[in-house]
């Protein structure tokens, strides 16, 4: 795997998936950040098996080249090792290169650093988002509703079923609801796409921090 990239574009996606990266993890490999490359552009990968972000990162936006992609592959890196190696990198042009398994050469400018990468192969085959459940907010109606609930969860972990908000499709409307047994908070709204298939999950307040 070779390929070339501009730093700012590369530590942007990189900030994104940080946040769903914990080093307290019963699995060593999601300490790590998946980096898939390929014709179409580089997509990166953060997990601690509860919270899930990936990033896209197109091969050119507006005319403007992001990435030159000289031969795709797959790679682990550790997450918070190069996330700090990017933010130190003196230029913005950026070259990533696997040789000999999982040697991994980073340069910019006259810096170079070398890191051993993990397998691709061997991270966690992670839930495919159907797409009968996807329905549409505007950002900032999704913040205020996340702000009107969220205050509202418990956070005692002996009954983790009220550490969430939950979030369930009733009569044409999304309702969210969120209680520590004390108090609670309810609010209802129509999506501008309501989803094909109803549904009711209730996701955990930490989702709704990173």
């Amino acid at each position: 795997m070779k390929f070339e990239i501009m730093r700012d574009w590369l530590l942007e996606g990189l900030n994104d998936v940080m946040k769903a990266i914990s080093q307290k993890v019963a699995n060593p490999i999601l300490t790590g950040v998946k980096i898939d490359v390929s014709e179409k552009g580089l997509t990166m990968t953060g997990s601690d098996s509860d919270i899930t972000i990936c990033t896209f990162i197109p091969i050119e936006e507006d005319g403007e080249q992001i990435i030159r992609v000289i031969e795709p592959g797959s790679i682990i890196l550790q997450a918070k090792v190069f996330s700090e190696i990017v933010r130190k990198l003196p230029t913005n042009s950026v070259t990533i290169e696997i040789e000999n398994g999982m040697q991994t050469h980073i340069k910019s400018g006259k810096s170079e650093f070398h890191l051993i990468g993990s397998n691709s192969d061997d991270y966690p085959v992670l839930p495919n988002v159907k797409d009968e459940y996807r329905f549409s907010l505007p950002a900032d109606l999704m913040k205020s509703l996340i702000k009107e609930t969220v205050f509202a969860v418990s956070q005692q972990e002996t009954r983790p079923i009220l550490t969430g908000v939950h979030w369930e499709t009733v009569n044409e409307k999304l309702v969210c609801v969120a209680t520590d047994s004390h108090r609670l908070a309810r609010r209802e709204l129509t999506p501008e796409l309501m989803p094909e298939s109803p549904f009711s999950v209730v996701i955990p307040e930490k989702v709704f921090k990173s």
